[in-house]
């Protein structure tokens, strides 16, 4: 199954703009539209945690983050709720495209963002892509660059080039 996104009003996913990442600069717009993350969660307890940290980190308000735990027998429940401003959805298995659209169902935003429990994101994220989509009215969605970071003694997988790994740890 993969993710229905048909007939949907909010279709725009927010990954950064590549040619945005210089000169990161905000939305000055009073009425700023809502942007809904959406974080599915399938036992990944352990770095659940720091993904939220940043997404609440980010200078772009308003949000709602979603997190929508599918299935998970660890603490990943848990994890997202100790956060006041998270909305926790628990429900059965049904894999990253379920959760998804279970998030896009709970969501109210006029933009919806992507965010995987086990990645980070920068702190401009959200205010480069606004910033984009509302000066490009006609574009359904961005995509990004991105940085692999492996933790430490985890050996690389064979398929991320060395060149793909952040040298900055």
């Amino acid at each position: 199954m993969g993710l229905d996104l048909s007939g949907h009003p909010r279709t725009r996913l927010l990954p950064i703009p590549a040619t945005r990442l210089r000169g990161c600069r905000t939305v000055n717009a009073v009425d700023r539209p809502l942007v809904s993350v959406i974080i599915p969660v399938h036992n990944t307890g352990r770095y659940l945690g720091d993904s939220l940290r940043s997404v609440l980190a980010q200078g772009y308000r308003p949000i709602e983050v979603i997190v929508v735990d599918d299935g998970s027998t660890d603490d990943s429940a848990k994890v997202a709720t100790s956060f006041s401003e998270v909305v926790c959805h628990r429900q059965a298995h049904q894999g990253v495209p379920g959760a998804r659209n279970a998030g896009i169902g709970l969501s109210r935003g006029d933009f919806i963002a992507f965010q995987d429990a086990d990645d980070l994101w920068h702190p401009n994220k959200l205010s480069i892509q606004i910033e984009w989509l509302l000066e490009h009215p006609t574009t359904g969605y961005v995509a990004a660059h991105f940085r692999n970071f492996l933790e430490a003694g985890v050996p690389r997988p064979v398929w991320v080039g060395e060149e793909q790994l952040a040298n900055d740890q």
